[in-house]
């Protein structure tokens, strides 16, 4: 996947949960901004530095369209978004969609931008419920077991051992290159 730079940057984080149910929803949005210093145009490579004044090296794939457009003193916006979504799947449910990676390019002829997303997906078995100390236990496929406490506004009496628990990461990157005004 791509990486931000080496630099500090801006983080955001959200929880949403509903109330009884199992599981839930944490967003990590990372954003850094930073201008372009120097370029290497025939090995494509960008070399950026952060508010902070620490400075970064990129190549830049062949996904950035209209590479050429980028020019020194240009600002570039890095926003890193993970989604990490976990849930009891219900009795019967069919399974959704495990791994994706989607990638959206400039139109050519427009401002180098780039949104990558991958989505990874992998699903455990409750393995057993301790009812008294409020945990499950979850056994995923590769034979590993894992004890997670459960919040004390779920029923644990609504799930039973046999069900499986989906853990879904989501990480998307978008790039966006606007001139300084």
């Amino acid at each position: 996947m791509v990486s931000l730079p080496a630099m500090e940057p801006e983080k955001r984080t959200e929880v949403r949960i509903d109330h009884g149910e199992p599981g839930g929803l944490l967003v990590e949005t990372y954003e850094r901004v930073a201008t372009v210093v120097d370029l290497d145009r025939e090995r494509r490579i960008v070399t950026i530095v952060g508010q902070d004044g620490q400075k970064s090296i990129f190549k830049a794939g062949p996904e950035v369209r209209n590479f050429s457009q980028i020019q020194r003193g240009d600002r570039l916006k890095v926003e890193l978004t993970r989604q990490y979504l976990s849930f009891v799947r219900p009795r019967d449910a069919p399974l959704p969609k495990g791994e994706d990676l989607q990638v959206s390019l400039a139109p050519q002829g427009s401002r180098p931008r780039l949104l990558v997303m991958s989505t990874s997906q992998f699903t455990g078995t409750i393995q057993s419920i301790n009812l008294l100390r409020r945990t499950a236990t979850v056994r995923f496929p590769d034979g590993r077991r894992q004890v997670f406490q459960v919040r004390p506004d779920v029923s644990m009496t609504r799930h039973r051992i046999g069900e499986q628990v989906v853990f879904r990461t989501t990480e998307s990157v978008a790039v966006k290159v606007t001139r300084q005004p």
